[in-house]
């Protein structure tokens, strides 16, 4: 998967939520996280990102440990 296939997940996710009070409502998932950290910092910041916000919770259902993987798996 390619960077901007993430960035059109996270924008086609973002636009299809429905609005509450005006913002997006529901969370996003890990993949669309990623694509709006991408956009947000680009590729590589993105990654440092969500590294840091791992923390030293490496379990596979800790949120940020999914969109970190997600993200070494996208190329630039």
């Amino acid at each position: 998967m390619t960077t901007g296939e993430l960035i059109h997940i996270y924008e086609t996710a973002l636009h299809s939520r429905p609005q509450i009070l005006g913002a997006p409502g529901g969370a996003l998932k890990p993949i669309e996280a990623a694509g709006e950290l991408i956009k947000r910092y680009g590729h590589q910041a993105a990654l440092e990102e969500a590294s840091r916000k791992t923390g030293h919770s490496l379990a596979p259902w800790n949120f940020w440990y999914q969109v970190y993987s997600v993200l070494s798996n996208t190329t630039p």
